[in-house]
């Protein structure tokens, strides 16, 4: 008892530090984009130049408490660009992962999804498709997750959206919201590159 105890005043504590984690940033420059991220204690961004993503963390490997962020372009070509409108192109990406999750995780037997809801919204002027879900981890712990698909400005020239995804563990419970302070932060930074 007093292990969850403690375990719930680390997460309090880890999630009541958001805004403060946004008293310094710093941008990082991708070929594609530009985002920024938190630059306080604890918090660590990584860079793929290949793949072109951004995994921006912060973790607590004692409390087991971890946030990340990916930030993670794709490339939507061909028909499937050009024959559908970019609402019904979100609701498919947003289905694609939800279907993905299930076959990968559910039927497996590896985690529980519950809470799923998928929507239309808008983040820092930003208009988006998202699904945010919690799962039920062999028992063992619970991950809330939200995903955000972007079509930027230069979708019809470059034919690539960005996918944020905010994973969370440790934070929360079932019946309380993490607090996405930093996450709608990251996506407000979020600014396409010019093609050269």
């Amino acid at each position: 008892m007093l292990r969850y105890l403690a375990l719930a005043i680390l997460a309090l504590t880890f999630a009541a530090t958001a805004a403060d984690d946004l008293s310094r940033t710093k941008t990082i420059k991708m070929d594609l984009y530009t985002v920024s991220a938190p630059a306080t204690k604890g918090w660590v961004t990584k860079k793929d130049k290949r793949s072109k993503t951004i995994n921006i963390a912060k973790t607590d490997r004692a409390s087991k408490i971890g946030l990340w962020i990916d930030i993670i372009p794709q490339e939507v070509t061909g028909m499937y660009a050009t024959v559908h409108t970019q609402k019904w192109l979100g609701d498919d990406l947003v289905r694609r992962e939800h279907a993905n999750m299930v076959a990968l995780g559910v039927i497996p037997g590896m985690y529980k999804l519950e809470d799923v809801t998928k929507y239309e919204t808008d983040i820092g002027g930003k208009h988006g498709y998202a699904m945010r879900y919690r799962k039920d981890v062999l028992g063992e712990f619970t991950e809330h997750g939200y995903l955000f698909v972007y079509f930027p400005p230069d979708f019809e020239e470059r034919g690539v959206i960005y996918k944020f995804l905010r994973t969370s563990t440790g934070e929360g419970s079932a019946s309380s919201e993490p607090d996405y302070t930093v996450f709608d932060f990251v996506i407000d930074s979020f600014r396409s590159r010019s093609a050269r």
